[in-house]
C-alpha cells in the first residue's frame, strides 16, 4: 500500500541483472540513472535515495487525495551535499563488490530453490533415496 503512510513511495530498488536491462514501468515508477559525464554511480544514487534526508525531501513532493503520487520533479529537486568525484569513485570501489556478491547470492538462491523444487517431490514419494553416507555428512 503506497497511500498516505508513504510505505513504498520514494524507495529505490535495484533490479537484479538476472532480469536483464529491460523493465516494466508504470506511471508510479521512475528509472534513475547517472548522466554519462557524471561522477555519480548507480550504487551511490541508490544508497543516497535511502537516506532519511533525501527520502523526506522526496516524500514532501508527493500529492494525491486517495493515492499518493510522486512527480518527477520530486526526485530532481532533492538537495544533498555532493562529495568530490574521487570520494565517489572510492565509495564505488568499496560497495561495488558488495552489490556484485548480492547478485551472485541471488542467482545461487534461485538455483537452490529450483533444485529443491525438483528433488523434494521425488524424495517425498520415495522415487529418490538418500544413502546413509550422505545423511551422515549432512548431520
Amino acid at each position: 500500500e503506497q497511500g498516505h503512510d508513504h510505505l513504498i513511495i520514494g524507495y529505490p530498488a535495484i533490479v537484479p541483472k538476472h532480469y536483464g536491462n529491460f523493465g516494466l514501468f508504470t506511471h508510479h515508477v521512475y528509472r534513475v540513472r547517472p548522466l554519462p559525464d557524471s561522477s555519480l554511480t548507480n550504487h551511490f544514487i541508490y544508497l543516497l535515495l535511502l537516506t532519511t534526508t533525501v527520502r523526506e525531501q522526496v516524500i514532501a513532493h508527493t500529492n494525491g487525495t486517495t493515492v499518493n503520487a510522486l512527480a518527477k520533479s520530486g526526485i530532481e529537486q532533492a538537495a544533498f551535499a555532493l562529495p568530490a568525484a574521487g570520494r565517489i569513485a572510492e565509495f564505488e570501489r568499496i560497495v561495488a563488490p558488495i552489490f556484485d556478491q548480492q547478485e551472485v547470492l541471488f542467482d545461487e538462491s534461485r538455483t537452490l530453490a529450483e533444485l529443491r523444487d525438483a528433488l523434494l517431490p521425488k524424495l517425498l514419494s520415495g522415487e529418490l533415496r538418500v544413502s546413509a553416507k550422505i545423511k551422515d555428512a549432512v548431520t
